[in-house]
């Protein structure tokens, strides 16, 4: 598509491949499908709406709802285009903002909940003092520099580049066009380096700061085991004064439930927190309860003492579990590059070497297709709205 000088044309018509108009479809419909599950569930359910946390991917789901009408809005329009002439710019640039701005959206909400969970791990005590009034005049906020933003594009950067908003010709959507170099610059930065930079740290810092945890507190049990010079005789039945000392090591070592907290938000398995299971046993864990005393004598070969045994099994599960973590951590960030970074790549290649109009199509509606995957990623992981979409699906409201 040819780039458009001077003032914008007065009449174009819309002309999008035919699988490209059934995707815009399905994967719209998809889309609200999912992200309406999500709104559901959050109105539903009180134990959800009470988490500060969950506003923001209450937010995010209506961003990622508006993405989804946008792509149904294109399948309508690209049906009746070939018929229906418009006339006036103004209804392109309108769903052009729509469109670029409930994407943009949906970067800063998964902004805001990668650093409300990096809080939730590296400042824990402040954490605590989150509520869901701050979350939702933090979302405000959000959706206030939303438009902000988008007024800057829409009415003072033409200004200075009257043709900020070309209007589309034959092939394209009145959506995408060949970027003006000082756009691309602002939307570069904005949509993809800027926040890929902010999710690599943010997630990166979790993962740092849940290595270190799980350190001190194998080398912060360890200690206390040593202090407490455990035998065989109060293993099963620890005194008071033990019990006191093994309680204040863990606890001045690792904030009680920091990882598990981070690792439920995160994974579909459930957590348990070691630390607590040995302080409340005695150092025995359920598990080495219900163990046969063979086995429980065949798991301490190797060490001089059972307990640092079971210690050593409990940082192995730990360490798991932050591995797991991990992965699903890196598993956000590369969800949002694969998103985004192969339209500024085609942007880019596009810039030097023309390429068909269809490249730019497809490479939108990749990155409108992360509104249909953010429910899975930041909804479904989190453990009360998995128990709430169990119960939507048995009809049930408790």
């Amino acid at each position: 598509m040819e780039f458009q000088s001077g003032n914008f044309t007065n009449e174009f018509f819309v002309s999008v491949p035919v699988p490209l108009q059934v995707s815009y479809l399905v994967i719209g419909l998809a889309i609200i499908l999912v992200n309406i599950i999500v709104m559901v569930a959050f109105v539903q359910d009180r134990a959800i709406r009470i988490v500060p946390a969950n506003i923001f991917i209450l937010n995010l789901a209506v961003s990622d709802l508006l993405s989804g009408l946008d792509l149904v809005g294109r399948f309508v329009w690209a049906v009746m285009g070939a018929e229906v002439p418009v006339t006036k710019s103004v209804a392109c640039i309108f769903l052009g903002g729509l469109h670029y701005g409930t994407l943009v959206m949906s970067v800063m909400l998964v902004i805001l909940i990668s650093y409300d969970r990096w809080q939730m791990v590296a400042k824990p005590f402040a954490y605590r003092q989150h509520t869901v009034g701050r979350a939702v005049l933090i979302s405000v906020m959000a959706w206030l520099i939303l438009a902000v933003y988008l007024s800057f594009l829409i009415f003072v950067f033409p200004l200075f580049y009257e043709n900020l908003f070309p209007v589309a010709d034959r092939g394209m959507f009145c959506l995408e066009t060949h970027l003006p170099r000082p756009l691309f610059l602002i939307f570069v930065w904005v949509d993809f380096v800027i926040p890929f930079l902010i999710l690599f740290f943010l997630n990166g810092g979790v993962i740092v700061k849940l290595y270190k945890a799980t350190e001190e507190k194998f080398h912060g049990q360890l200690t206390a085991k040593k202090s407490a010079k455990y035998s065989k005789s109060n293993l099963s039945e620890p005194s008071r004064e033990t019990d006191l000392s093994l309680s204040e090591n863990v606890k001045s070592v690792n904030d009680p439930g920091l990882a598990s907290a981070i690792v439920d938000q995160l994974k579909t398995a459930n957590v348990i927190d070691e630390s607590r299971e040995i302080q409340s046993s005695g150092g025995i864990s359920q598990l080495d309860k219900m163990a046969p005393r063979s086995r429980q004598s065949d798991r301490t070969k190797g060490f001089g003492n059972p307990s640092q045994e079971r210690i050593y099994q409990s940082t192995k599960k730990e360490y798991r579990k932050m591995c797991r973590t991990a992965r699903l951590l890196w598993l956000f960030v590369a969800v949002f590059v694969v998103g985004w970074l192969p339209l500024y790549l085609i942007i880019i290649i596009d810039m030097f070497n023309p390429l068909p109009d269809w490249t730019k199509l497809v490479a939108s509606l990749n990155v409108s297709f992360n509104s249909f995957v953010n429910p899975f990623l930041y909804a479904y992981m989190s453990r009360k709205f998995r128990r709430r979409f169990v119960l939507m699906g048995k009809c049930k409201r408790r």
